[in-house]
């Protein structure tokens, strides 16, 4: 995607007062990082948190660096 692509939706999110949370998925072939964006209804912080941990569960990332940010 192009950057003025990026965050699209986080501005309408934010506006309506929903919860959301971003979260890593899969890098791009070529190491740039990308991410998923999960938007509950009004008051449904428990939504997102308990998606996006299970996601964690599934598919830890907390190890997962791009070759940029790893020094040898």
């Amino acid at each position: 995607g192009n950057a003025a692509s990026q965050g699209m939706f986080c501005g309408w999110v934010n506006a309506a007062g929903l919860p959301a949370i971003s979260i890593p998925v899969e890098p791009h072939p070529d190491g740039r990082p990308i991410d998923m964006q999960i938007v509950a209804p009004f008051g449904g912080d428990d939504v997102v948190l308990d998606i996006a941990r299970r996601f964690e569960q599934a598919m830890p990332w907390a190890e997962r660096w791009p070759a940029l940010a790893v020094t040898n």
